[in-house]
């Protein structure tokens, strides 16, 4: 299992200098080959900022394409998890939406393929830092 930080998709929604490598990565989720869990967090600030952006049509064909992959799923947190995140927060250098990809990786036991460096103070889930 893998979960895929938010960072991975922006890169390429908004074809930014390393959305090659994020397609990648997202092709790899296409074919099959990875099985994935993405945050409620995450889907949610890629809708923010593209609505923000005034790119519907690109959101739309995301939230689609997101739908038709079986291997795909998402994972929205619980108010209690939401409090367990904080503390991970409080108790560590991660900012609330890296906390939140940590819970729920180490949730899944599934590995971070992220573009983010703060996840390099993560012992205890393994971290896929692209570059």
């Amino acid at each position: 299992m893998h979960l895929i930080d938010t960072n991975i998709f922006l890169e390429l929604l908004l074809g930014q200098g390393k959305s090659q490598k994020a397609q990648e990565i997202l092709s790899q989720v296409e074919s099959g080959e990875l099985n994935v869990v993405i945050s409620g967090f995450s889907l949610h600030s890629i809708e923010f900022i593209l609505c923000v952006k005034k790119k519907n049509d690109i959101l739309k064909e995301f939230i689609q394409a997101l739908n038709e992959f079986p291997n795909l799923s998402v994972y929205h947190t619980t108010l209690e998890e939401d409090i367990k995140i904080l503390e991970i927060v409080e108790r560590t250098s991660l900012d609330f939406d890296d906390a939140n990809q940590y819970y729920i990786a180490k949730k899944f036991n599934a590995e971070i393929i992220t573009f983010d460096k703060d996840f390099k103070v993560i012992r205890d889930v393994k971290v896929r830092i692209l570059k």
